[in-house]
């Protein structure tokens, strides 16, 4: 999973690289350096976060990290308040991220020796209902003609919402 996040941050980073570099000269100018890209997870028992936080500590080139979770949002809640309080998982179309204890949630806090403003730097969360999963299913089928599954829906509205809020606008 780590060689997943490092070899993504390296495509989308050398791709945003490439496309300013073939740009004519005074165009070029007029777009800025590609920041580091913004990595989005979708996340339920927290292991390919744990993943991405690792690659990018090894020096990928990855920027923020988008844990897109489910209404089983304790992570979330984590990231929030500070306190780990696990719970009930409850059924979603998204089933794969049905964990109420997100076991990793132990090395996420040990990758920052428990410093929450460090981990909140580095990461961002978006808790995604199952509606807004199912009309984004919807909506890139009606608008790409792809069908997308429930955890990539959760991933693609948790984009959605994070860049909407923040009006980040990393590759």
């Amino acid at each position: 999973q780590t060689t997943y996040a490092l070899h993504a941050g390296l495509e989308v980073h050398a791709g945003a690289t490439a496309a300013r570099a073939g740009m004519p000269g005074k165009h070029r100018d007029e777009v800025p350096e590609p920041g580091l890209p913004l990595l989005v997870v979708p996340s339920g028992n927290l292991g390919n976060l744990t993943a991405a936080l690792l690659a990018k500590r090894m020096g990928a080139p990855i920027g923020r990290v988008l844990a897109a979770v489910n209404r089983n949002d304790v992570f979330a809640q984590f990231l929030a308040s500070g306190k780990f309080r696990p719970q009930l998982a409850v059924a979603t179309p998204s089933n794969a991220m049905d964990v109420g204890h997100p076991s990793n949630a132990e090395r996420v806090r040990a990758l920052y020796d428990g410093d929450m403003d460090a981990l909140r730097r580095d990461v961002a969360v978006e808790s995604i209902s199952d509606q807004e999963t199912l009309d984004t299913m919807r909506r890139v089928y009606l608008e790409h003609g792809l069908f997308v599954c429930p955890h990539t829906a959760v991933g693609l509205a948790a984009l959605q919402r994070y860049r909407e809020r923040t009006g980040d606008a990393a590759p």
